[in-house]
């Protein structure tokens, strides 16, 4: 069973750890779980669109993206977990949108 938030989550034990098979995370346990999670999958994006390589100006990462890496890290690191499921649901549409959009021809400007 796995439920975040305030919810109680059951997780089982990796093959070979030395922790109980079944144990129990309840809380602000579950809410880091989760933060970290979102974190490592969105991380990237600091650097880049994942989609062409580019800084389109649309979007929200667009300055931080000017910034030295050394701060874009921290001022991700910083954010809640509310801002991180936002930059996750914006960058979602938006890589689906780019990819159904038609190719423009390559002599189109």
């Amino acid at each position: 069973m796995e439920t975040l938030g305030k919810q109680i989550v059951w997780r089982s034990a990796a093959r070979g750890s030395q922790e109980k098979p079944l144990s129990l995370i309840t809380g602000n346990e579950a809410r880091e779980q989760q933060k970290g999670l979102l974190l490592a999958g969105l991380i990237h994006l600091v650097k880049d669109c994942p989609v062409d390589g580019c800084n389109p100006k649309d979007c929200p990462l667009h300055k931080v993206r000017k910034m030295k890496m050394p701060m874009r890290l921290k001022w991700f690191k910083a954010l809640s977990e509310d801002d991180l499921i936002y930059l996750a649901t914006y960058h979602h549409v938006c890589i689906n949108t780019k990819l159904a959009a038609p190719a423009k021809p390559e002599n189109f400007t």
